[in-house]
Formats: C-alpha cells, structure tokens, sequence
C-alpha cells in the first residue's frame, strides 16, 4: 500500500509539477532559437559590414554583406587574421592599435580606413565598432566592426573640395585682374586738373565698382586748340572698362594725328568700339574742341547728356542740345558738329547721367532741376572749390559716399584769348624719289667729320659698314638718333633685297614678316588674352619647331624659343605704359589682355628663310630707347652688362640675322627677326637691323651722356 501509495503521489508531482517546467524550458529553447535566427537574418541580410573579431584579431562573423562586398566567401575567411586580409600595409599598424584599445577598455569611436577586396579593389570604409563582453567572466569576448561603404561619398567630397577650391583660386584670381583692370584704367585717365591754350579746367571721376564705365580725356593741339570729351558707357564693370580703354586707345591715336574736329574724332572712336563691344554695350561721349585764338566751339555728341554752358554776360546757364547715335552700335553714324562762340570768363559744364540718375533714401533722383540749381549756387566759386560743393550735395542728397553708378563730372573755364601760333615745322627736308634714302657709310661717321643735321630725317638716314665696325659704330650712332644699319659684308641682305630694305619705311600695310617670307611651307599665329597664355604658346611654339625640326639648324629651336620669350615679356609688360611713360603692369603680373592690345606671334618659313614677328597696339616704343639699351649692352668684347635693363633687345640683334623694329607712335609696334636657312647660322654676331619710327614731325635725340658712352666704348 505504501509502495503504491508512493508511485501514486510521484506521478502525481510528475504530472503537475515536472511537466510545466519542463514545458517551459521547451518554450524558452524555442523563443531563444527564435532569437538567434532572427539576430542571424538581420546580420546576414543587413546593407552593411558586420566582421566579429576575436582578441588576436581573427575573424569570428562575417555577414552576407562582407561577402558580396570583398567577394570572399565566409568559409574563406572565418579564422583569417583581418589585418592580413583586408587592410593596407600602410594602415595596418594604426587600426592595429586602435583595435588592441578597444579591448584593453578604450572608447570604441568611429573611424575609417581603406578595404582591399579580393579582386584587389581599395574601398572606404567607415567602421562604427561595438565590444561584446561575457556575461558571466565580464571579460571581452568579441569586436563587432560594423561597416559602411563610403568610397562615392568621399569621391564626391573630394571633387567638391577640388571644385571649391579651384573656385576659390579662380575667384582669387578673377579679383587680381579686375585689380589690376581698375589699376590699368586709372593710368589711363590723365590728370584730373588740366590746363590747355586758353582754357583751364578739373574732373572728378568716381566709380560705383572697381573697373568703371565712366572715361575723360583732353588733350592741346597746335598751341591754340584745345580737345577735351567725357563718355559714359552702358552699365559699369570688368566689360565696361574693356570699352573704356579702347576708347582711350582711339583717343591716344587722335591726340597723335592732332585731330580737332569733334565729329571725325567720334567716328574714329566708334570704329575703333565697333571692334571691341558687342551689341548689348554701347558707348555715349560729347566732344568739344575750343579754339582759343578766337574762342570759337565745336561739338559733336554721341547720344550723351546734354551739356551745359555759362554765358557771363547774360549770367545764365544754358543746356546745349546736340544729339547723335550713341558709339559701338552701328557702322556709319554721320556725327555733326554745331559751332558757338566762347567768350573769356564763360564755362562748359559736361557730366555723365550718374549724377542725374542718384537716388535719395526715399527714391527721388537728383534730377535736372536740383542739378540747375546747383550750378548757380556755385557759380562764384572756383572750379576747385565748385567741384568740391556738388559732390558734397550729392552725398548729401543720397545719404552715402558710394554711389549706385559711375559719376564724372567736368567743369571749363576759358580764362584767356591767345595768340596765332604758327603750325610745327614739320620734316625740312621732303626727299625726292631720286634722292629718298639719305645713305651714309660707317667710315663717315668714324671720322667725326659728318655731324647729321637736326633737320634732317632721321626716318630716312641709313648706315651702311662692315659687320667689325658696327660695334664702334654705336655710340655715334645714339647719340645722332641714327637707328638703321645695314651690313656691306652680310649676304642674306642681298636675298631680302637691297632696294627693298633702303624702302620698309614707305610700308605700313600688313605684318612685315609676309613680305620676307613668301610661299610659307610653316605658318602659325598666336593671339593672347592673358598673360598666363605666354607658356601655354611658348610650349605650342617649341612642339611646332620639333615637329619641323629637320629642316631647321642645330640649336636653331632653343634660338627661337629664347627670342619668343623676349618678345613675349616685352608686349605684356614694356609696352604698356601711361601718358607719362610709366609701365602699367610690373613684371610676371597675371593680367588680362585686351583684344584691343592686339598682341599676336606669328612665325612663317619657307624654304631660304625663318621669321618670327611680334605685334602690339601700344607703339610706345622710341629709337632712343632702343639705341640706348644697345649701347649699354655692347662693349668691346660684344658682351652683356649685368644689370643693365634692354638685355632682350640685345640679345634679338644678336641672336637674328636680320632685326626689324616698326613703330607707328600710339598705335602698332611690330617687332620682326629673320635667320636665313641656306648658311650655317652664326648665332650672338652682329647683324643688320632698322628701327622704322613713323612720325610725321622730326624727332628730338635724345642726349646720351659721355658716361654711356665711354661705357660702351
């Protein structure tokens, strides 16, 4: 009974007891395998790494992620030291580290490094990594490193920082040339305080940006008349100041040719505009011309705002309307000139639409009437002082001393009649046909007997000698303003044509280097627009003259690629020079060229000859500063003085066969070298060279003192 009794009361404990908690260990294997399957789907198909890696830095857990990424299977991998597997020699010392801090206790942080995948493929990754630790010893037990490929993110963001950088070098750049654009059109404009025959007279010039559009100029001819113009272009800026100063180029041509009359002078400037503008810009400018043996006025207006004059006796200004085609729009705009007369003590009043056009802080424009009034108000006082009061007003009027626009404003007064001066005496001597060429030998002049008159052209005076005198022969020659030699014992002179190099100065058409080198079988041309544009066409040159190389002499290559970088350097920094002479632009300065510079290499061969030409549009070169830079480069032993400015000149008549320089003052230089290809050249020897000077006046010689010549001698 016992027995029974005890099997009884264990069955029953079984069935209530032993069989729920066995049940419950089944449901909780169950919900933990539940879990584990779950954790390892979410490894497996998660968009991202997951590498576990024990303390020795094998690989524990690899997901399906990190098998399609480095194309290594799991089986391959598991027990593989990561290191070895996966990361750059270059890498491995530091992630090393990092990994072996983790589990010494060190915040795990987020790093990233480089993959190399099987198929030899650098990836960027950026690890996220986690320390899993045993629950029972608390002793790390495994690194999880959890990946993300980021190799296009950091592409882009590398591409971005390039392209932020070069905009960053590009706008630095961009603000360098309108710097050096605002410098450059600063010299442009002459001094704003001016006295001409008969007149005196002050502008103020104000720009609402670096580079305006604003431009005044003046200029004497004669002794009598007296040329001054304000123009305004549309707009202001870097492309507005391109129009500026071509406009100041055409001026500068005018003020050459002693144009007076207002209307030819603005069609000369629309055409030069014309080439420079396009159709969205254009320019408005008045001209007046005064002359002040009479005081009689003309003027030509291009679209401008009316002027205005003071008439003394009467007491009142008066508006002076004259209208025409604005300039740069079109080809012929048939300007005419209305005359009036000035009488001493009346005043013209000439301004851009900046000043009209200011607005208050409430919107009101300075106006017609405000500006009327004004000009009575400040009648009385000096020109000094009444340009000084409007912008005063201006100011006052707008509440800022910056405007909205470029604002010129230009005051004349004429103070005195003068006397009839007579015209310049122009050449003494106009040769005939027969006798053009004043030709003198190398011996005459080393005699000392000949002395060349003042009055007679030096345009048209040549010096013929033999190569060994030509040396000795310098010094004289500067000091007589002498700037053409031809050689008796050079041959190539007789290829070009001995008649033909006694005539360059009646040709003035074209470049020269196409009447010396007919039938080119090589031709190629430059045009710059920048200064960093020099490598670029010096690297074009020396590629081109490789090519050709077989025909060319030994050494010929490096010759002309040293004369183009002289020719080069002189166009983009001597040439451009102000009124007073002053460079525009410091050597090695990035700058803009400006189309209406007209800086261009050009280099043609044919079979007998190699030239090479350099033009601009400056034409600021002189003989005597030609002729000077030689004599100081040339000592009895033919070499180079240290320190001694002119050395390129030097070196292109020592280095060329034949040197031609034509300069049309104010408007063009051209700088032409020939080597003749049928003799061995003779490279650093004396040759023949002419310096073409086209001026319709005799030109002052420059004094060259005895220092300089015993220099040289």
């Amino acid at each position: 009974i016992v027995y029974i009794v005890t099997l009884l009361t264990l069955l029953m404990e079984a069935l209530f007891i032993y069989r729920p908690l066995v049940n419950r260990v089944k449901n909780t294997t169950r919900a933990f395998l539940r879990q584990l399957q779950f954790s390892d789907s979410v490894v497996d198909t998660s968009q991202a790494l997951i590498i576990g890696l024990n303390k020795t830095g094998q690989v524990k857990l690899f997901n399906k992620h990190s098998e399609v990424l480095t194309g290594w299977q799991s089986s391959q991998i598991i027990n593989e030291d990561f290191m070895a597997a996966f990361i750059p020699h270059h890498e491995r010392d530091e992630l090393t580290s990092v990994y072996q801090g983790i589990f010494s206790g060190e915040k795990a942080t987020k790093l990233e490094t480089t993959l190399t995948t099987k198929a030899g493929q650098d990836l960027t990754i950026e690890w996220s990594n986690t320390l899993l630790v045993d629950p029972e010893t608390k002793a790390p037990s495994l690194l999880l490193a959890t990946g993300l490929d980021v190799t296009q993110r950091k592409i882009h963001n590398e591409a971005l920082q390039q392209a932020l950088t070069e905009s960053a070098q590009l706008g630095s750049r961009l603000q360098e040339e309108v710097a050096h654009a605002a410098i450059l059109q600063k010299a442009l404009l002459p001094e704003p305080d001016f006295k001409l025959p008969g007149i005196e007279g002050l502008a103020k010039l104000t720009t609402s940006t670096e580079v305006g559009g604003d431009y005044y100029d003046y200029y004497q001819v004669d002794g009598c008349h007296s040329v001054f113009l304000v123009g305004d272009v549309s707009g202001h800026g870097v492309a507005s100041g391109t129009l500026v100063s071509a406009a100041k180029m055409a001026v500068h041509q005018l003020e050459n040719l002693k144009e007076v009359d207002p209307a030819r002078m603005l069609e000369h400037i629309n055409e030069s505009l014309l080439t420079a503008s396009h159709e969205s810009m254009f320019m408005t400018m008045v001209c007046f011309s005064v002359d002040s043996r009479n005081g009689l006025v003309k003027m030509a207006n291009a679209g401008h705002v009316f002027p205005y004059i003071w008439i003394a006796d009467e007491g009142e200004w008066c508006m002076i309307e004259a209208e025409g085609v604005p300039l740069g729009k079109v080809q012929t705009p048939d300007y005419e000139a209305i005359a009036f007369d000035l009488e001493v003590g009346d005043k013209l009043f000439v301004y851009t639409d900046g000043i009209i056009e200011e607005e208050s802080p409430e919107g009101h424009p300075f106006g017609f009437e405000r500006l009327e009034n004004l000009l009575y108000s400040i009648n009385d006082l000096t020109i000094a002082d009444a340009n000084k009061e409007m912008f005063t007003q201006l100011e006052s009027h707008c509440l800022k001393p910056i405007f909205s626009d470029d604002v010129t404003v230009m005051m004349v007064e004429h103070t005195e009649r003068v006397a009839n001066i007579a015209s310049p005496v122009l050449l003494s001597v106009e040769p005939s046909e027969e006798a053009k060429i004043i030709q003198l030998s190398g011996n005459d002049l080393l005699s000392g007997d000949t002395v060349i008159e003042d009055y007679l052209s030096r345009q048209h005076t040549i010096i013929t000698c033999l190569e060994s005198q030509i040396n000795t022969l310098i010094p004289s020659m500067c000091q007589q303003g002498v700037r053409r030699v031809l050689l008796e014992d050079q041959a190539f002179l007789r290829d070009l044509g001995w008649s033909n190099l006694l005539n360059q100065l009646d040709i003035t058409e074209g470049d020269d280097i196409d009447q010396w080198v007919k039938d080119p079988v090589l031709k190629k041309q430059w045009e710059f627009a920048h200064s960093d544009d020099k490598q670029k066409y010096l690297g074009y040159l020396s590629d081109v003259l490789s090519e050709n190389s077989a025909s060319l002499p030994e050494g010929f290559v490096d010759v002309v690629s040293m004369m183009a970088d002289e020719l080069i350097e002189n166009s983009l920094y001597g040439a451009p020079r102000d009124r007073s002479a002053n460079a525009l632009f410091s050597k090695g300065d990035e700058r803009i060229v400006a189309s209406y510079e007209g800086v261009r290499l050009t280099i043609k061969q044919n079979d007998e000859i190699f030239g090479m030409s350099l033009t601009d549009n400056w034409g600021t070169l002189t003989p005597s500063t030609f002729l000077n830079r030689i004599l100081l480069n040339t000592s009895e032993e033919g070499g180079m003085k240290a320190g001694v400015g002119g050395t390129g000149m030097y070196l292109m008549w020592r280095f060329s066969d034949y040197l031609q320089i034509r300069v049309l003052p104010n408007q063009k230089t051209q700088v032409t070298l020939l080597w003749s290809l049928k003799e061995k050249p003779k490279y650093d020897s004396n040759s023949s060279f002419q310096f073409l000077y086209h001026s319709e006046l005799n030109e002052t010689i420059a004094a060259v003192s005895a220092q300089d010549v015993e220099v040289a001698a």
